[in-house]
């Protein structure tokens, strides 16, 4: 299950199948969703691996079940497929969530903004940047573990 660095040591430590359609579009797409667990929401959501994105975000309901709608954390403008924004960044613990091997526990830095509807996304910065991850896309899976 686990992929081999070329010391024989592990690389990856957990691995689950990934999205690469959605309801909403026809057919196959070059994005990437993997299931994630944010915080303590106690359910899984899709997030789309973006590691052209500065920050992870997440959608505003999400963010409002858990609760990171304060003055709390540092404004970033980030400029979006929808338009242009002014994020608040949180620390908070995020889940990859494996379906075989261990799931992964990031301290990861996220984005969130009450209008922002758009779906959840892993970026590079605070995210993306403290995983080693690995894409089999002729079998739709996503390899990861700790960076």
């Amino acid at each position: 299950m686990s992929l081999q660095q070329l010391d024989g040591s592990s690389f990856s430590t957990g691995m689950a199948s990934f999205f690469d359609q959605s309801e909403s579009l026809q057919g196959p797409t070059s994005k990437i969703w993997v299931r994630i667990e944010p915080d303590s929401l106690g359910q899984a959501v899709l997030a789309q691996v973006d590691t052209g994105a500065a920050w992870s975000i997440l959608d505003a309901d999400i963010a409002e079940a858990l609760d990171l709608f304060d003055d709390q954390g540092e404004i970033v403008p980030i400029s979006t497929r929808a338009g242009s924004f002014k994020f608040r960044l949180k620390n908070i613990p995020v889940q990859i969530l494996a379906q075989q091997g261990d799931s992964l526990l990031v301290n990861a830095i996220v984005a969130v903004e009450r209008g922002w509807r758009y779906g959840n996304f892993l970026g590079y910065t605070g995210f993306l940047e403290r995983v080693k991850f690995a894409v089999d896309p002729a079998s739709n899976l996503f390899y990861f573990g700790p960076g």
